[in-house]
């Protein structure tokens, strides 16, 4: 009974525009520029399918706690999913709202592993990759057949 209410808090709070940052206020150390090659495919389907790729990749480096790794591929990822949002940009408005809310919460999910890789946490950073597993089950579910190959 409370899968519903706490499901639709969820999404409520992923539709609000938070801005989110992976190292919060503090500027990059030197030698740490972020250079993301985000892919620009021209459909939903194929972003996802780079997403899911990076996925894989983000939770490979989880798990060997390759903290190095992780700040490239979660750049990458949340380059993948603002793609992702602008790619399904033309959805029926309801279901667009919702599955840019939830794309939104998928972002900042991976902003927050970026930070605890950041941080050198192994703990906290597999517990952020579990999460962003939550949030991107969440924006397939809601994205359908927009996004299945």
């Amino acid at each position: 009974m409370r899968i519903i209410p706490t499901c639709l808090a969820l999404l409520l709070l992923g539709a609000l525009q938070m801005p989110s940052f992976a190292h919060g206020n503090e500027p990059h150390t030197e030698g740490t520029a972020h250079e993301t090659e985000a892919v620009t495919p021209a459909d939903a389907k194929t972003i996802w399918q780079a997403a899911t790729g990076l996925v894989q990749q983000v939770e490979t480096a989880t798990k060997a706690n390759d903290f190095t790794a992780l700040h490239g591929l979660t750049e990458k990822l949340a380059a993948s999913l603002q793609q992702l949002k602008a790619a399904t940009a033309e959805m029926p408005e309801q279901r667009r709202i919702r599955l840019h809310g939830a794309i939104s919460q998928a972002t900042s999910t991976t902003d927050e592993l970026h930070q605890a890789a950041d941080k050198n946490d192994a703990p906290l950073t597999a517990e952020k990759q579990i999460r962003l597993q939550s949030a991107l089950r969440l924006v397939e579910a809601l994205a359908g057949e927009a996004i299945k190959p």
